[in-house]
């Protein structure tokens, strides 16, 4: 999951959902645009956890179950450090395994060591 900010002048966020297909290749299954309340600033200033939440319920809800009646229950997660997006997920579905961005964890260590 990747929540990015600003991705248009619109002043809107864009969440993307991917999934890794039996090749090992990512495909988006889930776009969702979410904008900041005009008195924000900056997009990510009005960062709304709940709203999160709340999005990926019923997302969540939508997609019912596989052909062979198994519910969609992912086990693994891929997020940035972000710990909105960590709760969200880890809310919808408790038994997610999460893991950090290999790219945001070094982006986080080298602004740091900056």
């Amino acid at each position: 999951m990747d929540l990015t900010f600003d991705v248009c002048s619109a002043h809107c966020s864009l969440l993307i959902i991917m999934v890794i297909d039996d090749q090992g290749v990512g495909i988006p299954i889930t776009f969702i645009i979410f904008t900041a309340q005009k008195s924000a600033k900056v997009v990510h200033a009005d960062y709304n956890g709940a709203l999160l939440e709340d999005l990926l319920e019923h997302f969540n809800s939508a997609m019912k179950t596989n052909g062979a009646g198994e519910p969609f229950k992912p086990l693994v997660g891929n997020t940035d450090n972000d710990t909105h997006e960590f709760h969200a997920l880890e809310h919808t579905w408790p038994l997610i395994l999460l893991l950090l961005c290999l790219f945001h964890t070094w982006q986080s260590w080298c602004n740091r060591l900056n």
